[in-house]
């Protein structure tokens, strides 16, 4: 062993440790101190690159969804989730104004990007909305909130207040929408884990148990399947499940039936597979009557 070098080696961290001037690549020396601000000074610089790149990628998409009709929704929304991935600081403030002053494609444009910013100053005009206060002076929100597409809306508008932190006016927003046959609002009671969907919270476990108790078969059997999901629910769940394969013609409903039922390890009748696909040939044929 080469003990010369192993002692220089040794040295060499102690001179550095205690800020003693050492050499460096190039063959000069720096003490300890210098080294850490020049560091520190291309970290700076490394940032500040970075925060250029940044602002340049949201000045490229700004021009992209300006050059837009304000009725694309799909592709402003498109160019609007790779704006939010910037995270430039302006963008708040942009769709603030899109939604206190903007035509309805803006305002919807709005709701859905001001709960991706994850800004809890959104949480008050989009509460407005939903209380119908906005509503009374208003006339495109009144409009987005009766017109054909209004659960579609309301649903947009109670998912962003949720993934800002709201519970209590967005709860109540999902539960009507529940109660009205919306069965998309299931979705928002859950979010995204570690690899799996998990539950909100107890409200949103307990508004699940609830749909599972409503008339209209999809939405209590896809309920009681997030449940059991969950590995909660279960004998419940094979209740239900049961009773929609031996009564119920709705195919979704069957469909999560027998989702269940597999998630529990249950055998599923060979026959269940038959009786969806006639379903699904039936509900083809009404559908070019």
């Amino acid at each position: 062993m080469n003990y010369r070098l192993v002692v220089g080696i040794i040295m060499a961290g102690i001179l550095s440790l205690s800020g003693v001037a050492f050499a460096d690549g190039d063959g000069t020396t720096k003490t300890k101190d210098e080294t850490n601000k020049a560091e520190t000074k291309g970290m700076q610089g490394r940032e500040q690159v970075k925060m250029k790149e940044t602002t340049e990628n949201a000045e490229e998409l700004l021009g992209k969804l300006n050059q837009r009709s304000s009725s694309e929704i799909e592709y402003r929304m498109w160019i609007s989730r790779k704006l939010v991935a910037t995270k430039d600081p302006r963008l708040f403030g942009m769709y603030r104004d899109f939604l206190e002053n903007g035509n309805k494609y803006d305002v919807w444009l709005a709701v859905e990007v001001l709960g991706l910013l994850r800004d809890k100053r959104a949480i008050e005009p989009l509460k407005k909305i939903l209380t119908g206060e906005r509503a009374q002076k208003d006339g495109k929100i009144k409009e987005l909130l009766r017109g054909r597409d209004s659960q579609d809306f309301r649903y947009k508008v109670a998912n962003s207040l949720l993934m800002l932190g709201e519970t209590e006016v967005s709860y109540a927003e999902i539960e009507k929408l529940l109660k009205e046959g919306y069965t998309i609002a299931l979705g928002a009671l859950l979010e995204r884990g570690w690899g799996k969907r998990e539950l909100r919270d107890k409200k949103a476990k307990d508004l699940l148990i609830q749909a599972t108790k409503y008339n209209n078969n999809e939405i209590r059997t896809e309920a009681a399947y997030l449940l059991v999901e969950q590995g909660i629910y279960k004998e419940e769940g094979r209740k239900i499940a049961n009773e929609i394969l031996a009564k119920s013609k709705d195919y979704y409903a069957i469909h999560y039936a027998k989702g269940i039922l597999e998630k529990l390890g249950d055998k599923v009748e060979d026959e269940t597979d038959e009786m969806m696909r006639k379903i699904l040939e039936e509900e083809k044929k009404n559908e070019k009557k």
